[in-house]
């Protein structure tokens, strides 16, 4: 090779080495000096890394510098973060900064070639190799971070956090002025399903600052909670600047991650950590099991900047899914599913009777009447509740009922096939067979406790008496959550001894009450009321409440015979508090409560005391005398329950849901498939400690193993960690795309009330998923809660791909036009289900198809008010081309302009503009077509 084509094709390779690289804070410590600086740029960006040593900080640190080549903002300035925690033996050790660094640069400006720059180093025992790569044919910039276990031991992270740093505010808190008008917020969940209205994740610098941010958390018991943190997690962020908006969007299929702001206070002023990777909840949790030998890489984070707002971002966030196969499949077309549960719910009950093939059959004609495609059957086909055995006593032979659907009403056949999290949990719709029907090895051995989640409730404050620990004391409630069907939420934990939420009584409704009968009258003086005493859980809280005492009993909370001791209004009840008051004679001690914060409200014990302590030596007679329950720090742990995890669950599921494929069954619904926690029994086949991570492989596992035989069969995938519930605990796109993989997200259990959630601003979490996600949302929705505008058909329509419809409204006049909707609804469903979905605003919807330069618009007022809806965006936004509008060719509804021609619209300058008056609580649907 001559000396021309070794410069052709020589790869620029410059390195630097430090020492030690810490993250302190941004001051330059004294006769600083950079041992080496390294720059690369993109027309995007402009990266710049040196190692800075001496100074006090005694010892070297790598700088990052990054600019962002379009707005010209400064993006980070400062030492990169790098922190780790790792446990060794019983203790853990922390560690802040890279070690033995070298910086490597592959290519530049001037050769074209491969743009990467390469930080190596160590931290907590490994070596990590931390890139960026600036590609020159995009505007991007990408981070990635490998580590390797090179060691001859295994290395257990508790902890990770690395990450950009970016002053935001001064040393007195104030915001930098060329940050003041910036905006952060979330993508795509802007607004969240679990959200409290009206609420939207979009920050100012200062509420950045200056509120906290919190970490999601789900236990075992599907119990999620919001922990209070310096940080947000996100699937990615926008970082708006003026005409500009920097997204920030992680990327991983093999490691759950999610794209961190944290927020620090140092000394010269509040830092912003950005980008890079962090441990949530213990995830990834490969981290806190590297074998020796073993590399992990940590996924990809994007950095991109769009011109426009937030909206932009959501886009680049949703073509990057695109990128890596999370997007719904060319030709998607699933059926429009009848759910048949909600005009037969509790029919599960009474399979012989309110479950055959007859009732099926009037419910499979209303699916035909409302357009429908399938017949899906909910809790009642199979011989108990999971156990995936078709019910042939009440429904016949599987493939003859299948088959006759198809052949009699046109319909194909779907499931809902729960998994072992929902079989195991005593909570059954229907007969509670299916863990007996599963082998002997699938069942979880029982849990060891020395739990945490539990706390004692004393038998004697100061001496006195906690009357409601008597032998004969008796709890009773007006209501009871699941109606009785979760051991650790019962009555009788109101005075069990124990506190916590493992041991606790939670309202089905409010108002509601609970109270203690203690027998015989006594004179009392204080009472002790918890709402989880172990303080894990910060959801459920009585708000307004009373205490009530009688000495007559009467069911109603108001008469006279009740005498109130205390009254609480607008102080959520969180932990334990105590009332105190005069003496006084009471037999019956009544909590009423009137109002909770979220969701239905939790006591997890009713402490009574007595007036008068009892005599020193009496004490220990006492409190052996006391009635505790000695089960409650099990409650719920101890039981043998289905390991999802399994390979013996495995086995038997897949064998159980093929033979349903293979009779024609054409849908599965994974739901009840959240996280059971940690499993130890090696014999199971799975990793020790059975982590979220190997949950959440299991989960795929199942799908994949139906797909390789029956591809054409749809999977819809609850959350692998939340089930049936509001929260998202899981990425959007998480392990999507993968092979055999699921098909399907679930909506977020906005099913049962679905005009209550769009009332509260809970579905509009499905307008922004859409937004920053192509993987189909499946939902079905109870069509007996709609209006006559049909706003709830409508909207979940315009934000599902795959839906699914039920119940019977009461009113004709509504049934006639739902009816009338699906049947336009199918002219257009083309769009819906494989257009690409953009939001002029969130009420106003576009759904686009370009091979057909045409795209349909649904409109809402969603309001008590007369009002007008506008809304306009760029035709090129949505990849359509042309000057002028014509109503769509399948839209004969289109509602008339005065000089008759269907209003759809105006286009000028390339933007398409509308503005309708609609009535209240209404939806209009537009089809148009654009021409050159």
């Amino acid at each position: 090779m001559n000396w021309k084509s070794a410069v052709a094709v020589l790869i620029l390779v410059l390195v630097g080495c430090c020492a030690r690289v810490g993250a302190g804070d941004f001051s330059s410590p004294p006769h600083a000096s950079a041992r080496s600086q390294h720059a690369l740029a993109n027309a995007a960006y402009r990266l710049v890394v040196a190692c800075e040593t001496g100074g006090s900080h005694g010892r070297e640190r790598v700088i990052v510098t990054l600019d962002d080549q379009q707005t010209g903002l400064r993006l980070a300035h400062g030492p990169y973060l790098y922190r780790a925690e790792r446990r060794e033996g019983q203790k853990t050790a922390a560690y802040c900064g890279l070690r033995s660094v070298c910086i490597e640069v592959v290519g530049d400006s001037a050769t074209g070639g491969p743009r990467r720059l390469t930080i190596l180093g160590k931290l907590a025992g490994l070596d990590v190799e931390h890139s960026f790569d600036l590609p020159a044919d995009r505007p991007i910039m990408e981070e990635r971070l490998v580590v390797h276990n090179h060691s001859r031991a295994g290395i257990r992270l508790s902890d990770l956090e690395t990450g950009f740093a970016r002053r935001v505010a001064d040393k007195s808190g104030k915001v930098l002025p060329e940050l003041a008008g910036d905006r952060f917020v979330a993508v795509p969940f802007r607004s969240k399903p679990d959200d409290l209205k009206p609420h939207y994740n979009d920050f100012s610098t200062a509420e950045l600052i200056g509120t906290p941010g919190y970490e999601m958390h789900v236990d075992f018991d599907q119990h999620y909670r919001r922990i209070p943190a310096s940080h947000r997690q996100s699937e990615g962020w926008a970082w708006t600047h003026g005409a500009h908006t920097l997204g920030i969007f992680k990327f991983d299929q093999e490691n759950m991650q999610w794209s961190i702001l944290a927020t620090e206070k140092q000394p010269g002023g509040t830092v912003l950590h950005f980008g890079g990777t962090r441990m949530i909840d213990g995830e990834p949790s490969d981290l806190g099991r590297l074998r020796p030998g073993q590399t992990l890489r940590l996924g990809v984070t994007r950095y991109q900047t769009v011109a426009g707002g937030y909206d932009q971002a959501m886009y680049a966030f949703r073509a990057l899914l695109d990128e890596n196969g999370c997007r719904f499949p060319k030709g998607f077309n699933p059926p429009v599913h009848w759910e048949q549960l909600y005009d037969m719910e509790g029919a599960w009950n009474d399979r012989l009777h309110k479950y055959t093939k007859a009732i099926l059959e009037k419910e499979a004609k209303k699916g035909v009447a409302y357009s429908c495609e399938a017949l899906y059957l909910d809790p009642g086909w199979d011989t108990g509740f999971a156990t995936f055995l078709w019910g042939d006593q009440w429904l016949g032979p599987r493939k003859a009922f299948v088959d006759e659907m198809q052949s009699k009403y046109g319909l194909k056949v779907s499931l809902h096939t729960p998994l072992a999290s929902w079989m195991s949990i005593g909570w059954p719709m229907g007969p509670d067979l299916a863990p007996a029907t599963y082998p002997p090895e699938a069942h979880r051995k029982a849990a060891k406790i020395s739990d945490p989640r539990v706390v004692k409730a004393p038998a004697t404050d100061h001496g006195r008496r906690n009357l409601a620990l008597l032998p004969e004391a008796k709890a009773s409630a007006s209501s009871l959550y699941a109606d009785g069907g979760l051991p650790i939420h019962q009555i009788a934990h109101l005075n069990d001894g124990w506190g916590g939420n493992r041991a606790s009584w939670i309202a089905k409704t409010l108002p509601a009450w609970a109270e203690i009968d203690l027998g015989r009258s006594y004179t009392i003086a204080q009472v002790r009321l918890s709402n989880d005493a172990t303080r894990q859980y910060s959801d459920r809280k009585p708000v307004d409440y009373r205490i009530l005492v009688a000495t007559k009993y009467d069911p109603d909370s108001r008469v006279a015979t009740w005498s109130p001791v205390a009254e609480v209004s607008g102080e959520p009840l969180l932990g334990a508090r105590d009332f105190s008051f005069a003496p006084c004679q009471a037999r019956w001690v009544r909590v009423q409560i009137l109002k909770s914060e979220g969701k239905e409200p939790r006591l997890d014990e009713i402490q009574i005391y007595e007036a008068q302590p009892l005599a020193a030596n009496d004490i220990p007679a006492w409190e052996s005398h006391a009635r505790r329950s000695p089960d409650a720090a099990a409650i719920g742990a101890g039981a043998s329950t289905i390991c999802l995890g399994s390979q013996a669950y495995l086995d038997e599921a897949a064998r159980r849901l093929l033979a349903n494929c293979a009779d024609g069954v054409t849908f599965l619904m994974y739901d009840g498939n959240w996280y059971q926690g940690g499993c130890d029994d090696a014999t199971h086949g799975h990793p020790v400690p059975f982590t979220k991570e190997d949950h959440m492989r299991a989960n795929v596992a199942l799908a994949q193993r139906i797909h390789a035989k029956y591809p054409q069969v749809l999977i819809e995938m609850h959350d692998m960690l939340m089930g049936g519930a509001n929260p998202r605990n899981t990425p959007v796109y998480y392990k999507y795309g993968l092979t055999g993989s699921y098909d399907d997200n679930w909506g977020f259990e906005l099913m049962w009330d679905p005009m209550t959630d769009i009332t509260s601003g809970r579905a509009r979490s499905l307008y922004y998923y859409n937004l920053g996600c192509n993987v189909p949302i499946y939902l079905h929705i109870d069509l007996r809660k709609d209006r006559p505008g049909l706003p709830v058909l409508w909207w979940y329509a315009s934000t599902c791909r795959h839906l699914g419809i039920g119940g019977t409204h009461k009113d004709p006049a509504v049934v006639a036009a739902q009816k009338a909707a699906m049947r336009k609804y199918h002219a257009l469903e083309r769009f819906f289900k494989r257009g690409d979905f953009y939001g002029a605003n969130e009420q106003v919807h576009l759904h686009a198809l370009t091979e057909e330069n045409a795209f349909v618009a649904n409109l809402f007022n969603l309001s008590d008010q007369k009002r007008v809806i506008s809304g306009s965006i760029a035709l090129a936004r949505m990849g359509l081309r042309g000057t002028r509008l014509a109503a769509g060719p399948d839209d004969g509804s289109t509602p008339q302009s005065r000089t008759g021609q269907p209003n759809i619209g105006l286009l000028e300058n390339g933007v398409w503009t509308i503005r309708r008056e609609m009535a209240p609580w209404s939806a209009d649907v537009i089809s148009v077509q654009v021409t050159p």
